[in-house]
């Protein structure tokens, strides 16, 4: 059984592996504020995907470029 986000909430999207503007566009769309750390490819965030947050939370990625 899949949790049902409540009003007001929304669902982190998975950004692993994304380009890090591809990845804030997506956070915007969800009405998520991205904040960026380094440059190149999603590598990890926080909070996790799919974790049920509030619109207008801040969702932190690390980028890092492809070795």
């Amino acid at each position: 059984m899949t949790e049902t986000p409540e009003p007001g909430t929304v669902r982190v999207p998975d950004l692993q592996g994304e380009v890090g503007r591809e990845a804030v566009v997506k956070l915007l769309a969800a009405a998520l504020e991205p904040q960026v750390l380094g440059s190149g490819r999603v590598v990890s965030q926080t909070p996790a995907a799919g974790s049920l947050v509030e619109k207008g939370a801040r969702v932190t990625l690390e980028l890092a470029a492809r070795q």
